[in-house]
């Protein structure tokens, strides 16, 4: 969707540009990319890939999606760099292609280190994360690319508990994660806590218990003597020549 709406903005400037203005354009977009290419020179792989976006945004030209892809493989983004190169594939005219002789190879690599995730869940609009990174929302499932080897996949929705779980993703493989949520408990409750006290094995088999025992219990109450309460005197015995009181 974001592409098409790309290259919807792109003809929307060819069709209202002047011959003047697009040869201005044109010139901006080499402008950014002779920059770009500088700056990934220097390994400053994620400003460069931000001017070949910007490039691209203004020419259309698909060259520019191979050089992104490279930028972002550099940056250690194999999924979006494989996304960028499967588009250069499609969009750039044969002659294009033809300068990039290893292009296959470079598809199988970037696709032997990338995995695919199909996450389907019980709760609508919940986020998807992958290694803490937002991968959007999933309207039940959700088709995601993800960097191979192991990794954190979780689902969040609002008034559930959050699902989550370890996978090894397996690289050119895919897995499938099926994320049943559950209603958030009450704050501070577990479910043992959440269970009423009549509910539990242990209050019957006490209650039981007291009931045996009631005329012993009783007696036991009547008979005991209360102890003193301490007041303003010592209330232990007093002792004097032999006798206790």
């Amino acid at each position: 969707m974001k592409r098409i709406a790309v290259l919807l903005l792109v003809l929307s400037v060819v069709l209202t540009r002047s011959p003047a203005a697009w040869a201005d354009a044109a010139e901006d977009a080499a402008a950014l990319k002779a920059t770009a290419d500088e700056l990934f020179d220097q390994g400053r792989y994620a400003e460069a890939n931000d001017l070949y976006k910007r490039a691209y945004a203004t020419s259309a030209d698909p060259a520019l999606l191979y050089n992104q892809a490279r930028a972002l493989e550099s940056m250690g983004d194999y999924p979006e760099a494989l996304d960028q190169l499967e588009a250069f594939s499609r969009e750039a005219p044969p002659d294009v292609r033809a300068k990039v002789p290893r292009l296959e190879e470079l598809t199988a690599d970037l696709r032997a280190r990338t995995a695919t995730i199909h996450v389907t869940t019980n709760v609508p609009m919940a986020r998807l994360y992958v290694r803490g990174k937002d991968s959007g929302t999933i309207e039940r499932e959700a088709t995601v690319r993800a960097r191979a080897g192991n990794a954190v996949v979780r689902v969040e929705a609002d008034g559930y508990e959050p699902f989550a779980r370890d996978l090894a993703l397996p690289g050119g493989g895919s897995v499938d994660v099926n994320a049943e949520l559950e209603r958030a408990r009450a704050r501070g409750t577990t479910p043992h806590e959440s269970r009423s006290l009549t509910s539990r094995w242990w209050f019957w088999t006490a209650l039981g218990v007291l009931a045996a025992g009631g005329v012993t219990v009783g007696v036991i109450a009547l008979t005991s003597e209360k102890a003193p309460e301490r007041g303003s005197f010592d209330p232990t015995p007093i002792r004097v020549k032999g006798f206790a009181f």
